[in-house]
């Protein structure tokens, strides 16, 4: 390997250590056209994938990350459905909630992605006898995230569900 490929080698590892600390791999689906599907909603219910039991033996658990997400929704000023509630709401609008986290266990660590988004029920114009479950109508998604704390993971949930509040408040006011 000559100088130039192994400098080459180096940037680039340096590039994406730097990009795992920072905010580069947060993707939304976050604009116009996404924030008028939030229009009109009377709440959400939050549906929160579970975890792998030995991340959920390291302290964080699922639960954790359901009361995180319905208290600040609450604090918002969004009604969080129960499932009795969102089976009778048009379009069963639920915000899905889900962290994948792997530990690395040479260097006490983990690997990790998050993701938020809000799903319902949407029906195709061409065909609107054709019912879509399910559709992802928002987003935000962290991808590739690295912390020897698992309270950061919490934080990075908590940071995408806030940019969840925003993106509803905006077209839906108080």
């Amino acid at each position: 390997m000559n100088s130039y490929h192994r400098i080459a080698l180096i940037l680039g590892v340096v590039m994406v250590f730097t990009l795992i600390k920072s905010d580069a791999f947060l993707l939304a689906y976050d604009h116009e056209m996404s924030r008028l599907a939030l229009r009109d909603l009377q709440g959400v219910y939050v549906l929160v994938g579970k975890l792998n039991p030995e991340i959920e033996r390291e302290g964080l658990t699922t639960h954790q990350i359901q009361t995180d997400v319905e208290l600040r929704l609450r604090m918002a000023g969004i009604k969080v459905l129960s499932h009795e509630e969102i089976l009778k709401m048009a379009g069963v609008p639920f915000l899905r909630i889900s962290a994948h986290v792997v530990e690395r266990k040479i260097v006490k660590s983990y690997i990790y992605n998050t993701h938020v988004e809000l799903c319902q029920d949407v029906y195709l114009v061409r065909k609107p006898e054709i019912k879509i479950d399910d559709a992802t109508a928002w987003s935000s998604s962290h991808w590739l995230g690295l912390t020897s704390d698992l309270d950061q993971i919490r934080a990075r949930v908590r940071d995408q569900v806030d940019f969840f509040i925003n993106a509803y408040l905006s077209v839906n006011p108080k």
